[in-house]
C-alpha cells in the first residue's frame, strides 16, 4: 500500500501475495486483544482453506516469482519444506 507502506490485505486476511496472510497489529493497532483474536481466527480459517483448495501449480509458481522478487528466498525454502512434508503424509 503506497499510503501505509504495508501489504494490501483482502477481507479474508490474505495479502496481495497469494498464500500470505496478515492480521493483528501488522494491519492496524488494536486496543483490545479480543479483536486481534477474531482477526487471527479469520486468517487461520482462510489460510487453511487456501492450503486445502487454493494451491495449484500455477498459484504456487506465481507465489515463488513474487516472493523471489522481494528477496524472500529463505521463506520460500521453509514454505517448500512444509508443503513437501504435507504432501508426504
Amino acid at each position: 500500500d503506497g499510503r501505509t507502506k504495508g501489504a494490501y490485505v483482502y477481507e479474508n486476511m490474505e495479502t496481495s501475495m497469494p498464500g500470505v496472510f496478515a492480521c493483528g497489529n501488522v494491519l492496524h493497532v488494536h486496543d483490545l486483544v479480543d479483536f486481534v483474536t477474531q482477526e487471527a481466527q479469520r486468517a487461520a480459517e482462510a489460510a487453511a482453506d487456501f492450503v486445502r483448495n487454493g494451491v495449484t501449480d500455477e498459484s504456487w509458481n506465481n507465489f515463488l516469482e513474487q516472493a523471489k522478487a522481494i528477496g524472500s528466498d529463505r521463506y520460500i525454502e521453509l514454505y517448500q519444506a512444509a508443503y513437501d512434508a504435507y504432501l508426504a503424509k
